[in-house]
């Protein structure tokens, strides 16, 4: 709960139009409903498994030999998507290797696209769970990731918005409830 307030007030502070947002964290993703005082009105959050978080696509980088930041080049050069269903990390894991091993192998630029595309069925299944509306930020070091956020924003068919650090957010949403917290002490 603490965290999707702090989540909401910092995105608020940034981008005050955002209603919803999608924080695409090391180890969890979590999707928010946030009205125009920036508060909290609905979210959801996926933290059974790793995949469709950052430690997956960084275990996914190990795995091609290759770092976070090239996956996004990769990505944004793909002429399709190889196809990574699994819900499961492990499993996403075992078809990412059943790709590089196939003859011809799928080439990398195609993995990388379906590993970020499988990603964003996990945000879209939360997306649609809260009812999509227009004017979405996303956070959370994992928004850096352009080749990423292009294959969400096709996905969605609108632009997202995406603030200078979105690894920041929270702990800027954090700062300015501990800054109200004060003022209010102090009255």
């Amino acid at each position: 709960k603490a965290i999707t307030t702090c989540l909401a007030r910092g995105v608020h502070m940034l981008l005050p139009d955002a209603r919803m947002v999608i924080d695409l964290g090391a180890e969890t993703t979590t999707v928010l409903k946030v009205n125009e005082r920036g508060r909290v009105t609905d979210w959801a959050g996926q933290d059974k498994c790793a995949a469709g978080t950052g430690m997956f696509l960084q275990a996914m980088a190990k795995l091609m030999q290759i770092n976070l930041d090239q996956m996004a080049e990769y990505s944004m050069r793909a002429k399709n998507k190889a196809d990574i269903s699994g819900t499961c990390a492990v499993f996403a894991e075992s078809e990412v290797i059943s790709h590089v091993h196939r003859v011809p192998p799928t080439p990398k630029e195609d993995i990388i696209a379906g590993i970020h595309a499988s990603m964003v069925s996990r945000v879209m299944g939360l997306l649609k769970r809260l009812g999509i509306i227009r004017e979405v930020a996303v956070v959370g070091g994992v928004a850096r990731n352009k080749g990423l956020i292009d294959i969400l924003e096709k996905e969605l068919g609108f632009k997202v918005q995406v603030p200078e650090n979105p690894e920041l957010v929270a702990a800027l949403g954090a700062a300015i409830l501990a800054k109200e917290n004060l003022e209010k002490e102090s009255k």
